[in-house]
């Protein structure tokens, strides 16, 4: 091992890791947000280049990064039983890992298996902000990709809010798509990324 450099192991998560976990500073900043636009409308043939058929329904749907000021800090720390939903996750995961940065936890990734899809659905990620620079999140998806493909999983999702820009960009630069988005709330729009096996 290089001099100055840490020492990085990856094992299995175990609820006993959640105090661990929880008292990482793990918080998030962004300085933008994802937007859902639509337009639900009747074409005209016109519009559609057509002459001598009837106007036909459509519906576009986009995500739109907007900056918004001031920022969003997210953490679980914010709320009130977060130790507890954290330990309570980890008790009904089917999977996962925590990284270690010189035998102290740094990170962890925790998953679930949706049996009737065949997909890995990641519950929930952590990486303490003063480990982010040696890609912990990277090894951690890496980790459960390679996990998913033991399970015979036939893919990977995890659904996020419109709001954590970061997790949604570190998933779409690692492959994850934009599947389905879900409006139900107001002001909160829930975006579920996955990838193919």
């Amino acid at each position: 091992m290089e001099e100055g450099k840490p020492h990085i192991a990856v094992r299995a998560i175990h609820s006993n890791d959640a105090p661990w976990l929880f008292e990482l500073d793990y918080l998030s900043e962004t300085d933008r947000i994802y937007a859902v636009l639509t337009d639900n409308r009747l074409q005209s043939n016109d519009e559609r280049g057509l002459t001598g058929t009837k106007p036909r329904s459509s519906f576009m749907l986009e995500l739109m990064e907007m900056p918004i000021d001031p920022p969003i800090y997210q953490s679980y720390r914010g709320r009130k039983n977060d130790l507890n939903e954290i330990t309570y996750e980890l008790q009904q995961c089917q999977g996962g890992f925590c990284a270690l940065v010189d035998e102290t936890i740094a990170g962890g990734i925790w998953m679930t298996i949706d049996e009737q899809r065949s997909l890995t659905i990641i519950k929930g990620m952590i990486v303490g902000r003063n480990y982010r620079r040696y890609a912990l999140d990277r090894l951690l998806f890496d980790c459960s990709l390679d996990w998913s493909r033991h399970q015979k999983c036939h893919g990977m999702a995890t659904q996020l809010q419109n709001s954590n820009y970061p997790a949604i960009q570190f998933c779409l630069r690692y492959g994850m798509e934009i599947w389905t988005i879900d409006r139900s709330a107001e002001h909160v729009v829930n975006i579920l990324l996955g990838r193919h096996l």
